[in-house]
């Protein structure tokens, strides 16, 4: 896998995840969201989302990728140029980069071949990560 170092857009995408997810960090019986997502466009726009996690239905449960994904698709937008997730748990002052999901790299690799931030120092192209999307 080929990895680069972030750039200072790339690491302002990182504080925008971390931003929307201290927003809107939940913790309850039914519900929690600890993670945040940004992502942006090959126009230069900026969408988040966050995960929804149900406590009673695991399944039923979206990942925060997906929630941004569906902003910006609702927004009229089809190309991902840079995407990431953070994880933020309560008390946290620094969040974790996380690595997308099987089921999110399948949704990203519909909207291009971006790239994925998986440190707070490391990128990658979502192909090395996902070899051989199926496209629909």
């Amino acid at each position: 896998m080929k990895l680069y170092k972030l750039g200072k857009k790339d690491k302002a995408l990182i504080e925008i995840a971390k931003e929307v997810i201290e927003k809107n960090r939940i913790e309850s019986e039914a519900l929690s969201s600890s993670v945040g997502a940004a992502l942006l466009t090959n126009k230069g726009n900026i969408y988040v989302g966050v995960n929804i996690e149900s406590h009673s239905s695991a399944p039923t449960s979206i990942c925060a990728e997906m929630g941004a994904i569906a902003n910006m698709f609702a927004s009229g937008e089809r190309k991902i140029k840079t995407i990431v997730a953070v994880h933020m748990r309560a008390g946290w002052k620094r969040g974790r980069v996380l690595q997308p999901c099987g089921a999110c790299r399948h949704i990203i690799s519909q909207f291009g071949n971006p790239w994925v931030i998986i440190s707070k120092t490391k990128k990658t192209r979502l192909s090395d990560l996902y070899p051989m999307p199926v496209k629909e």
